[in-house]
């Protein structure tokens, strides 16, 4: 993968998840869990692959990756201080909140569940493992996790295991959920039905991933040049899971393997029926991305958006035709909160014109009576300013500087830029000598990641985000690990109107807005509930009421 490198400047619940009556997703958020501890760094045709499975994952596990010598960067980062506080901090808090799963028979949770899952989350942690998920019908469906241990560990997992399937009370009108567990060749074996299910399938014995054991050995090859390897299949995932529920859903193949100093991401996405994903030249705003000083931090690309934006309200009420295809963003670091972002617009001036005079006052109404500041324009060059929206961001939108004014640019913190600095021209290159890409995105990460950190505090003041004080275990990793990170490069092409291509090339597998907002989450009062939907904070003064009639 092409790769533009530069070097960093010096500056540089059930109630575990609020269920309710749906007990049996209690087993789903146990496999979550267990697939999150095994997971956390980031073939064989005799594996157990059952042709239903919906979900595979092969997990080296972090004795191996320390082991290896291809991946040095992550080896030396996991070795830190600061990440062994991170990991036990984020594995009690998993612990807990998986406990919470667990009942006595009076239904009083105790402590006993906690003190039994921590060992077994660290060290799965460490050890190898295979995971699988299958639909069983109806709703049911049964998990399997194999894991790799010595055969002291294997008797300790058993009794763990044992006590906590005693103290697990979790039945209900829909189903029973079923925990059952065995080993076999220095693998344990532990499996969760949820729903109904023969008495034959609640065996360990009986699942796939044993019978491949007993017969092979091992549940699949030994992990050959990657440390995960995973294979979703979105479609024959059970209902219960509600992350993918869009139609035409992909298969997804991902594995991560070492090069060089870091990571190398690679992805398949494959579609059940043709995308048209809308490629086209691209058009960059030459003219508004500037390289001031040399402190371009980052710069993302993508197309294929207009299907996207026609079916967003907002836009379509703008009467824009055509829809933007193309989005371009961008940071530097010469002042605080450049974050900005362009796309081509058609007749700008008069759409910006028209959001003025016809959507920004109904607009003003609303963020009038959420408490969060309100739209101004100005006069004497067409902007919006969004202000009192936290007390330093003020995002804007304005006429970017192109050529017949056919762009319009937005970001954070609206700085008039001097600079006639173009962004380096082997950046561009990334996107005009390739004709499939559909997106791009390069950054300093060590540089981004300070970016977002200063950026995130004022985001916590409008939206329920947790600000992620300076003694938390995540803050203190990040002053450990960011002097370390060097560049992140992540692309994706079209191969097909059915089959997308995924590279990434880091240190540790994330990028800088990825790290953040997985520290948010793992720092969350929720954790490890995991919630996409993002709400406003209540409003320092208290929101105006509707006049009586």
């Amino acid at each position: 993968m092409p790769e533009l490198v530069r070097a960093a400047s010096p500056r540089s619940h059930v109630d575990f998840f609020a269920v309710k009556p749906q007990r049996r997703r209690a087993c789903v958020w146990f496999v979550l869990g267990m697939l999150f501890s095994v997971g956390q760094g980031l073939s064989q045709e005799q594996a157990a692959r059952t042709s239903d499975a919906a979900v595979r994952v092969h997990f080296a596990g972090f004795d191996q990756i320390q082991a290896a010598t291809n991946a040095p960067a992550l080896a030396e980062i996991w070795k830190l201080p600061e990440t062994s506080q991170l990991r036990t901090h984020v594995l009690q808090r998993l612990a807990a909140g998986l406990a919470k799963s667990f009942r006595s028979r009076t239904d009083q949770a105790g402590a006993a569940p906690l003190a039994l899952l921590s060992p077994l989350l660290h060290e799965a942690l460490q050890r190898e493992s295979y995971l699988e998920v299958r639909p069983l019908g109806n709703q049911s469906f049964a998990w399997t996790l194999a894991i790799q241990l010595d055969p002291a560990r294997i008797s300790v997992w058993q009794t763990h295991c044992a006590q906590l399937i005693a103290a697990w009370h979790c039945v209900t009108s829909s189903g029973t959920n079923h925990l059952a567990f065995a080993s076999a060749n220095s693998w344990f074996v532990l499996q969760g039905i949820s729903g109904a299910a023969s008495d034959e399938s609640k065996r360990a014995e009986a699942s796939p991933v044993f019978r491949q054991i007993s017969a092979k050995r091992r549940p699949i090859d030994p992990p050959k040049n990657y440390f995960l390897k995973a294979d979703l299949n979105l479609t024959r995932l059970p209902a219960e899971l509600p992350f993918f529920t869009a139609p035409n859903q992909p298969a997804v193949e991902l594995t991560v393997s070492g090069k060089g100093s870091g990571l190398k991401t690679e992805g398949r996405l494959l579609f059940p029926q043709p995308v048209r994903w809308q490629l086209e030249k691209w058009q960059i705003p030459t003219r508004t991305i500037r390289d001031p000083d040399g402190t371009l931090v980052s710069f993302t690309a993508a197309q294929g958006i207009a299907a996207w934006l026609s079916r967003q309200q907002v836009v379509r009420d703008l009467e824009v035709a055509p829809f933007p295809n193309q989005l371009f963003a961008w940071s530097d670091s010469h002042a605080p909160f450049q974050i900005m972002t362009a796309a081509r617009v058609k007749n700008a001036t008069n759409v910006l014109a028209k959001f003025v005079t016809e959507m920004m006052p109904k607009l003003n109404v609303s963020l009038d009576e959420l408490g969060v500041g309100a739209l101004e324009s100005q006069t004497n060059r067409l902007a919006v300013f969004w202000r009192g929206l936290a007390p330093v961001l003020v995002p804007y939108v304005r006429l970017a500087p192109e050529p017949g004014q056919d762009f319009l640019e937005a970001g954070i913190f609206p700085v008039e830029q001097t600079s006639k600095n173009p962004p380096p021209p082997e950046l561009l290159e990334q996107l005009t000598s390739r004709p499939n890409l559909l997106y791009y995105d390069w950054e300093i990460t060590q540089e981004r990641l300070a970016q977002l950190r200063a950026v995130a505090p004022h985001v916590a003041t409008f939206l329920d985000i947790p600000t992620l004080e300076a003694g938390l275990a995540s803050s203190r990793w990040f002053d450990a690990i960011q002097p370390k990170l060097v560049n992140t490069v992540t692309e994706v092409t079209v191969q097909s109107p059915r089959e997308l291509r995924l590279a990434r090339s880091s240190e540790i597998g994330f990028n800088g807005l990825e790290l953040v907002a997985l520290a948010h989450w793992l720092e969350s009062a929720n954790f490890p509930k995991l919630n996409l939907q993002l709400a406003l904070r209540p409003p320092a003064r208290p929101r105006k009421q509707a006049a009586n009639p």
